[in-house]
């Protein structure tokens, strides 16, 4: 599973356009995850299609006490890498907000905005099981 968390501050980007913007960002991380140039090794044959049901997005305002947060950030936690260039992918995802406009321009640029992209190769993770699904 890919976790995607939005970040923002909603004294600058309004709910409403993160509420519409989190199943776009859902088809695109999927695009972009799955995208031949997302590799390392343009000459790999590992399989690196994601689908959208592999991956959960969700939101997080900025808090009050928090210290130099941006305005909006994107933090992307995936497993194994597959041979994907996690800066490939963070800029990809970066022109495709920048070019379909969803941000505020203030917003945007350089100490502004971000895409967070981190593979965790020898992590675990596990589904929760129901009560009778539990392994004892």
């Amino acid at each position: 599973m890919i976790y995607v968390t939005v970040v923002f501050d909603p004294k600058r980007i309004a709910q409403i356009l993160i509420d519409n913007f989190k199943p776009w960002l859902q088809t695109e991380v999927a695009s972009v995850l799955s995208a031949f140039n997302s590799r390392l090794d343009q000459s790999s044959t590992e399989d690196i299609t994601t689908k959208e049901s592999e991956i959960f997005v969700t939101q997080q305002e900025v808090h009050p006490t928090d210290v130099n947060a941006p305005p909006f950030m994107i933090n992307i936690q995936a497993g194994r890498s597959k041979g994907r260039d996690g800066n490939e992918i963070a800029q990809m995802l970066c022109n495709g907000i920048t070019d379909t406009e969803w941000l505020p321009e203030a917003c945007l640029g350089e100490g502004q905005s971000s895409v967070l992209v981190a593979f965790h190769e020898n992590d675990g993770f596990a589904f929760t099981r129901t009560p009778k699904q539990r392994r004892y």
